[in-house]
């Protein structure tokens, strides 16, 4: 998406958008389903609200980024890394955080169901016994 670009409540379905750059654009209020967004980078956006629905998000950058009340349901944030995000509010259902790192962010009310903690332990025991 091209700079200053506005995406706001716009539907994106079954978009493979692998590997995109979305940098000072507003993606507020939008929905985004079935979508592959795998290593994706997003740099000061505002995701404000969007609602995300079985989306693969693996290796995703996210920094810079207003993701306040952001929904993100049945999808992968594995190798995600999220820094100076506003995440007040967010809500994550069913999504894989394996490997998931978060750094100088408001996770005011962040709510995180479905989590599969004993998965997580292991893959970082298994990840610490490597290095």
């Amino acid at each position: 998406m091209p700079a200053e670009s506005n995406g706001e409540h716009r539907s994106f379905e079954d978009e493979n958008l692998a590997g995109a750059v979305f940098r000072n654009c507003s993606l507020a209020g939008a929905t985004i389903d079935n979508a592959d967004l795998g290593a994706a980078t997003f740099a000061n956006v505002n995701l404000r609200d969007a609602r995300l629905t079985d989306v693969n998000l693996a290796g995703v950058s996210i920094d810079e980024a207003n993701i306040t009340g952001l929904t993100i349901d049945n999808s992968d944030l594995s190798a995600a890394t999220f820094t100076n995000v506003n995440l007040r509010d967010a809500r994550l259902t069913n999504v894989n955080l394996a490997g998931v790192a978060i750094d100088d962010a408001n996770i005011t009310g962040l709510t995180i169901f479905g989590l599969d903690i004993p998965s997580l332990i292991r893959a970082e025991l298994a990840r610490g016994a490597k290095g």
